[in-house]
This record gives C-alpha cells, structure tokens and sequence, in this order.
C-alpha cells in the first residue's frame, strides 16, 4: 500500500486525475469519453515513450452505487520493433493489473511500480523507463468496491462476489473498448492478487464455454 509520505506527493495529482474526466453511468460511452487530459510534467515526456491515457469510473450497479475506477495505459504507437513478428505481438496485448491486500489499491502498481509515470517531489510526472506498458497496453483496476478510487454502498461478502464483480466490470470495459475485446488477455498482479487472479481466469473459462466463438475471451496467461 501507499505510504504516509507516498501520499503526501500523490494526492494533490490524484485531484487533478479525477478533475480530467466524469464518472458515466452508461455503457454508450465511448473511449474518448475517458481520456485523461494533462497531468504536470506529461508534456515533458518524449513522444515516443508518452502513453495514451483513458481513466475513469465504469458503474457496475446502479442498485448499490458500485463503480470501479480504471486506469490505462496504450502502449506508444511510436515505440515499436523492427522485427514485424514481436511488433505483432506487442501490439495484440492487453494486461490487467491487480493489486493485492485486500484493499491495496491498484494505483500503488501503477505510480510505485510497473506503470509508465512516476511522480517527482513537486508533484510532477516524470516517465518510468522499463514500464510494461512499453510491451502492452496495461489496465489498472481498484477492486474490490471500496478500494482505491473504487466506491460501493455494500461490502463484498467473499471472493466469490468480488470475482464475480470483476467479471461485470470486464464487461462494462469491453463496452467502451470493443477493439481490446481481440486482444491476447493478460492477468497480473501481487500478493492477494494471486487470490482474484485464478479465480477471475477459472469465470472467465467457464463463461467461454458458453458463449459464441465472437464473444470468447482471449484469456493467455496469469501472472
């Protein structure tokens, strides 16, 4: 989790993330309806390592006020390989990220270790090189409800109901991004994560046996 003094230089950016973008309540929103504007610092990046950026609350249930925030990172266009078989790779990658706990929020991966932004001491963003999102898009997500920027009227009971969560919100973020639905499906995350993690790939095999070959996950590998 963040540290008192991580949060001190978090927080003010934090205000400014959640300024650049509403919360939408239905699932006719498009992925321009999400894109994080400036941040501090962002223009310094160079282009080609400077991410594309979508963020924001996707609701899960109106019922219980239960909507789970996101934030996600595009691989740069212009960072791409000369051999077209590892660019074609690279490219057809989706990673969902989870951070453990419970309650961890999902931001700690995102600005403390793999993501592609770090936060400078006068609270600006500076590139993180190395990031995963230099080989895939990466999608950071604050679950269970209650977690990080994530908020509910109700607890979830037990992984059961927190699987099954995550399961609607992949389905509302599908919604927004229909070109991901394609993509190679990364799991990831750390410490309780590896709780959500198999739990979320065992639903999501299961919903694959029932679906239509056009509406398969493309599930590849946990991590």
């Amino acid at each position: 989790m963040f540290g008192r003094s991580s949060l001190v230089l978090l927080t003010p950016l934090f205000s400014v993330i959640l300024n650049a973008f509403p919360v939408f309540e239905k699932s006719t929103s498009t992925p321009s309806d999400f894109v994080v504007g400036e941040l501090p610092g962002f223009d310094l990046i160079p282009d080609i390592v400077k991410p594309t950026m979508y963020a924001g609350h996707l609701e899960l249930y109106a019922s219980n006020n239960t909507n789970y925030f996101f934030w996600k990172f595009e691989r740069p266009q212009l960072n791409v390989s000369s051999d077209s078989s590892i660019e074609d790779l690279h490219s057809n990658l989706l990673i969902f990220w989870l951070n453990g706990g419970p309650g961890c929020s999902s931001m700690d991966g995102a600005l403390m270790e793999l993501g592609p932004l770090r936060i400078a001491i006068d609270g600006s963003v500076v590139y993180n090189e190395g990031s995963w999102s230099e080989a895939a898009d990466v999608v950071f997500v604050d679950q269970p409800g209650g977690t990080g920027f994530s908020y509910t009227d109700v607890d979830d009971p037990n992984l059961t109901f927190i699987t099954y969560d995550f399961m609607i919100f992949l389905q509302k973020y599908f919604e927004v991004f229909p070109d991901d639905f394609a993509k190679d499906i990364y799991i990831a995350g750390e410490s309780y994560g590896g709780q959500y993690i198999p739990r979320a790939a065992y639903e999501i095999l299961q919903q694959n046996k029932l679906s239509d070959p056009i509406y398969v996950y493309h599930i590849y590998h946990l991590v």
